[in-house]
């Protein structure tokens, strides 16, 4: 009267899918992580843009005159802070 065989073929086939989804989920936890991590320099630096909002009138001119004065000293200032910053992140000395 009763077929059993589609029943327990359903029974399996949700099993499987139950244990593709917790599967899913930890991968996608596990990227959420690494994306929290990876974006807490956002945060940082917005919360020291937000710091500094009285100081945007006085730093955009002297920075406009250092940038064209020393353009070339500049940009190496910035490029080690950049390296300076990034090896902070990373918890590692630029060399």
């Amino acid at each position: 009267m009763f077929q059993f065989a589609p029943l327990e073929q359903l029974e399996e086939r949700k099993r499987l899918l139950v244990a593709e989804s917790e599967r899913h989920r930890r991968a996608l936890m596990e990227q959420l992580q690494n994306l929290e991590s990876a974006a807490a320099w956002v945060e940082r630096g917005l919360g020291l843009a937000r710091s500094l909002r009285g100081w945007w009138p006085v730093l955009a001119p002297v920075a406009g005159f250092l940038f064209a004065r020393r353009r070339r000293r500049l940009l190496d200032l910035l490029w080690r802070c950049w390296r300076w910053l990034r090896a902070g992140k990373a918890g590692r000395c630029v060399a």
